[in-house]
């Protein structure tokens, strides 16, 4: 399945009713959200793998951080933070090329 990018609106402030009662600029960052399910059998193979992935992002500019998640029906999904659209599509750009 291919990533999902959405852009994310984040109040630069921790008072959210402040935030839209000033005319401050807001910070977006961007969400890349993946759902798929695995094979039967790859899994512990795959959660393995996922050390190599989590350490080639922390290297990657704008990588805020990364959540994986198995729900009970089997399906998972990973979401991706980036500092913006931009370095998501460059990482993705350079992860396909290795």
């Amino acid at each position: 399945m291919s990533p999902f990018l959405t852009d994310l609106i984040v109040p630069p402030c921790d008072n959210p009713i402040q935030w839209l009662q000033t005319e401050e600029v807001f910070v977006t960052e961007t969400l890349e959200i993946v759902g798929f399910r695995l094979k039967p059998g790859t899994e512990q193979g795959f959660v393995a793998a996922n050390n190599l992935v989590n350490e080639w992002l922390a290297r990657q500019p704008g990588f805020f951080n990364r959540c994986l998640a198995r729900h009970d029906d089997d399906n998972w999904i990973d979401v991706v933070r980036w500092q913006s659209r931009a370095a998501a599509l460059a990482a993705a750009g350079l992860i396909l090329a290795e």
